[in-house]
C-alpha cells in the first residue's frame, strides 16, 4: 500500500542570483522505497521558472530507518527565480 505525506514552504525572500543554504533533519523508520517510482524521502526545490532540484540529489532518494540526521545543501537561485509561479520547498515522503 502507498503512503505519502508532505508539506510546502513559499519562499517570498529568496532572491534571484543568490546563494543559499538549505539545511534540514530527518528521522525515518521503516520507510520503504516503491518499484519503478521515486519514493521514500526528499525534498523539492521547486525555482517558480519550470526547472527544480532535489535534495539529495536524484536519483537519491532515503529509505529504511535512521535517528535524526542533519543534511546541508548549498544552492544558487537562477536568474529566472519565481518568474512563472511562486518558488517553494516541499518534503516529501512516499513509502510503499
Amino acid at each position: 500500500k502507498k503512503v505519502s505525506a508532505g508539506c510546502y514552504q513559499y519562499l517570498p525572500q529568496v532572491q534571484p542570483k543568490k546563494e543559499y543554504e538549505i539545511s534540514f533533519y530527518v528521522k525515518l523508520d521503516n520507510v520503504k522505497k516503491l518499484e519503478k517510482k521515486w519514493s521514500g524521502f526528499y525534498i523539492r526545490f521547486d525555482y517558480g521558472n519550470g526547472k527544480c532540484q532535489y535534495f539529495p540529489p536524484m536519483p537519491v532518494q532515503m529509505d529504511g530507518s535512521c535517528n535524526w540526521t542533519g543534511f546541508k545543501f548549498r544552492v544558487k537561485t537562477p536568474e529566472d527565480f519565481n518568474k512563472n509561479k511562486k518558488a517553494y520547498l516541499e518534503q516529501m515522503i512516499v513509502s510503499g
